[in-house]
């Protein structure tokens, strides 16, 4: 991989491999470093994905205004790869509730889960952050009401 005659297309789907697997091995540090190589050279929908994960590293680190700041490029430049894009609004909305902007966030993954019947997985995770979140809202505030589950809680 390190070779300069390889072709980028052809390193970048190497990287995304290797990052992928590592995921999957709970190897984050690999992953990171996989992913910022298919950054710097990808483009397109793998480039989307690697931002996409660079975003939810930020999260998961704390780094939440970061990471919004990475999730507006991937809305602006990569919408049009329309799952990565919708998974970085349901990460959005997940910073926005852990910076304490409760209405960012239901604002967000109300609007996601009305539009994504195309990816019902986004749809789901979406629901549950929303879910999550007013029942959290719900203990401070009578006036939030929450969904009820088929049995009543």
């Amino acid at each position: 991989l390190n070779l300069p005659s390889i072709d980028k297309s052809i390193k970048s789907d190497a990287h995304l491999f290797i990052a992928r697997s590592a995921l999957k091995l709970k190897k984050r540090d690999l992953a990171k470093k996989s992913y910022k190589k298919v950054e710097d050279i990808a483009r397109g929908e793998r480039k989307a994905e690697a931002l996409y994960y660079k975003a939810m590293f930020m999260n998961e680190a704390g780094n939440h205004k970061e990471s919004n700041q990475t999730i507006q490029e991937i809305t602006k430049n990569y919408s049009n790869y329309r799952k990565f894009s919708l998974q970085s609004l349901v990460l959005m909305a997940d910073n926005f509730y852990r910076l304490d902007d409760t209405y960012q966030a239901n604002y967000i993954l109300e609007n996601v889960v009305e539009k994504t019947d195309d990816f019902p997985e986004v749809q789901t995770e979406a629901q549950k952050l929303l879910q999550e979140i007013k029942s959290e809202a719900a203990k401070t505030n009578s006036s939030v009401e929450t969904e009820k589950t088929d049995d009543g809680n």
